[in-house]
């Protein structure tokens, strides 16, 4: 599909969008030039920035699927406003409030405001974002040079081409010419490498110059504020479970020669491995709402949250009512995006707002998930196992905002909880897709149905064993440059030397990855995956069984997740094995 066919598709939504901005700025307005900020208008303040927030970063994170730059002056007028920054300035410290909690907000939203006032650290924002910029502009040129050879080869179709490779080598019987495509691909990468790295290597500088503005050692230092680690245990976690990739690397490497019968680069053949892993079974479509339900089941048993769904006010919204204990604690809006009309590289969280109870006011937060589907008329929407799985995860952050209990204000969205601790409850949940109870729960109990389900299961699990050097070499590279001087390329030899990582990998698979907005926001946070993966996974053995009644309480549920909800929690290391240990009890035969 054409950027312009996208543009177009999306444009609906990108008018919404304009449209709530506008409303959202003119009350900001409206509250910082009033008399006295009062409780309900501070919690309306926080509501819109939290709001602000998420969006903002839904459509960074989404900027190759949708064109977002019809809106993108917006994120100035609410942030760069040297007027209204005063007026919020001004406002917020005359305020007082008898809650504690609110008090600590207000303490939280004054720095913000009197910094951006001030232009604290962003002396640099057009560089930083020129830069940004650059280093885009490379990659989509890098998808012009795929797509053109994708072309030549036959395999011109929709979707990315990384996702379009995949699917034409994987049907490629001679090994031979499969390993040809494959150096093909990588030539193409590494013909833009150059200017990739140039791009990100200032980028990264003018991450470190701002972080040194703000008066901390470098980047690293800055994004551990966040965190309830310091850079040892970090540095310690992180080598652990890159030292376990590349074992478990190289156990993938044997059972892929060893089907294949190959001599050398395994990795070269692995989507034709996969395929054959399949061996020609039909991977069924599920029904969305089978799915949500078997998700909100989850839920309840674990928090003990009712889903109740409201009217349809709209065709591409499905709206939930969330419920504990009787009482409204959120909504979640299920956007549904048609994959013919706005295909999505995966299902997000848009925009969300927090809870705030203060002095009897509350605030509740709403959270938006899309969804991808392919319609089928007779039997509504149907979802495909990926997507399963990528719905199952931002439907855990979802839940994660909605039983969140402390706000602070961000442009990134990404700061309401320690840094390690962002990812637990999203990947938690996406592990039910490999539960006892999931295929009975979303699709007919048939042998062939539940043999087919069996295998998908089977190809995920590859496929995330085949990730585990990526995300360690990335979050690896990522602490490296975040405590250093060190270029991307420096901090990939500096990481060869102690682990031997370029037996693996190359540093030009990982510049991209410095584009990233966790990146952006959080110089050295790449980590958080890695800890989410492996917390998850101890989390959910307590779940993995099938037998009734050996699911924990609602009450050890909660002490078990309270990380997940409270930032004043600990953060209790998991074990960087737990996360290889749950796929590779379920690999493949």
């Amino acid at each position: 599909m054409s950027n312009g066919v996208l543009a177009k598709a999306a444009q609906p939504r990108l008018v919404e969008i304009d449209l709530e901005l506008a409303a959202m700025l003119d009350r900001v307005r409206t509250i910082a030039m009033g008399e006295v900020l009062g409780d309900a208008e501070f919690g309306e303040l926080v509501a819109i920035y939290n709001n602000l927030s998420y969006l903002f970063l839904y459509l960074e994170s989404n900027s190759a699927h949708v064109d977002w730059r019809p809106v993108a002056h917006w994120k100035p007028a609410f942030y760069a406003d040297a007027v209204l920054n005063a007026a919020l300035t001004h406002r917020l410290s005359k305020a007082r409030f008898d809650d504690c909690s609110a008090e600590r907000v207000r303490a939280a939203y004054l720095e913000f405001f009197d910094a951006k006032a001030k232009g604290s650290g962003n002396e640099d924002q057009g560089e930083r974002e020129a830069a940004l910029d650059q280093a885009h502009r490379v990659l989509a040129q890098l998808e012009v040079d795929q797509s053109e050879l994708l072309a030549r080869l036959g395999a011109s179709g929709g979707g990315p081409p990384a996702v379009r490779f995949y699917n034409l080598i994987s049907t490629v019987r001679s090994a031979t010419t499969r390993a040809k495509l494959s150096k093909t691909w990588s030539l193409l990468r590494d013909r833009r490498a150059p200017a990739l790295e140039a791009a990100v290597d200032r980028l990264v500088g003018l991450r470190r110059e701002r972080s040194r503005g703000r008066g901390f050692k470098h980047p690293l230092a800055e994004s551990l504020q966040r965190s309830h680690l310091n850079a040892e245990q970090v540095e310690a976690f992180i080598a652990d479970y890159l030292r376990r990739a590349l074992q478990a690397q190289e156990q993938l490497d044997r059972e892929v020669a060893e089907r294949l019968g190959l001599a050398d680069e395994p990795m070269q053949h692995f989507e034709y491995f996969v395929r054959q892993v399949q061996d020609g079974a039909r991977i069924p479509l599920f029904q969305l709402d089978r799915c949500l339900e078997f998700a909100f089941d989850v839920a309840k048993a674990a928090f003990g949250l009712e889903f109740v769904r409201a009217p349809r006010t709209s065709a591409h919204v499905i709206r939930v009512d969330v419920r504990q204990q009787g009482r409204p604690c959120g909504m979640i809006n299920f956007d549904l995006w048609d994959q013919l009309l706005a295909p999505k590289a995966a299902n997000t969280t848009l925009s969300l707002r927090n809870r705030m109870d203060w002095a009897g006011r509350l605030q509740l937060p709403i959270a938006y998930v899309s969804c991808r589907f392919k319609r089928r008329d007779e039997q509504g929407s149907a979802i495909t196992f990926q997507n399963v799985h990528s719905l199952f995860h931002e439907f855990g952050h979802a839940i994660n905002h909605i039983l969140i209990s402390r706000v602070l204000p961000s442009e990134s969205g990404l700061e309401y909880l320690p840094l390690e601790r962002l990812e637990t409850l999203s990947m938690w949940f996406e592990r039910w897709v490999f539960h006892p109870r999931f295929a009975a729960s979303v699709a007919p109990s048939t042998p062939q149905v539940l043999a087919s389900i069996a295998v998908a299961q089977a190809i995920k699990r590859l496929e995330y064993r085949r990730t585990h050097v990526d995300r360690a070499v990335t979050a690896a590279l990522d602490f490296e440059v975040g405590r250093s001087d060190a270029s991307v390329r420096e901090a990939f030899a500096s990481l060869d030397d102690r682990f031997g990582i370029s037996r693996q990998c190359a540093v030009e698979e990982f510049l991209g990855s410095f584009t990233l907005p966790m990146l952006e926001a959080n110089s050295g946070g790449y980590f958080a995956y890695l800890w989410g993966a492996a917390d998850s996974a101890e989390k959910f053995a307590p779940w993995r069984s099938d037998a009734p009644g050996t699911w924990p309480s609602e009450d050890n549920a909660r002490q078990m997740f309270a990380g997940c909800f409270d930032f004043d929690a600990p953060s209790a290391a998991p074990a960087a094995e737990s996360a290889f240990a749950f796929y590779d009890h379920n690999k493949a035969a």
